[in-house]
């Protein structure tokens, strides 16, 4: 497998960002290949030109079991989403393992990533908890 032509890599590009992804890659493989890519968001991705032009696909999955970059685009929702908690779980097992992260008071939790992701739980449930009566109080 030599290097291909600029045109090919240049084709690449512009299917990629057709579906609103910019490739990180500087030189074409093959269809099969799984090219580095991102979004406008940040998130990334790890796709074949293959995966990327069938016309089946209407989005990428940016936080899923089969994305190489679980761990960083999870920390990605939660900075895009105004959090300041810190994820400290560096390894995906499965969806229902619970995810640890760091409150901003430095309390430390668990929290299931569907419920990360649906309810934006940024906080332990200490500071969550003192947030509600606060605001009952107004």
């Amino acid at each position: 497998m030599g290097r291909t032509t600029k045109k090919t890599i240049e084709y690449a590009r512009e299917l990629y960002l057709s579906k609103r992804l910019i490739l990180d890659e500087e030189e074409y493989v093959n269809k099969d290949y799984k090219m580095n890519c991102h979004d406008l968001e940040g998130y990334k991705y790890k796709l074949s030109l293959d995966c990327v032009s069938d016309k089946r696909t209407k989005r990428f999955e940016a936080i899923g079991k089969y994305n190489p970059y679980f761990i960083e685009n999870l920390e990605n929702f939660i900075k895009i989403n105004g959090g300041n908690c810190k994820l400290k779980t560096r390894e995906y097992i499965k969806s229902a393992e619970k995810l640890e992260l760091e409150c901003s008071c430095g309390e430390h939790y668990h929290i299931s990533v569907c419920h990360l992701l649906g309810e934006k739980k940024f906080v332990c449930n200490k500071c969550a908890f003192e947030k509600s009566n606060k605001e009952k109080l107004i």
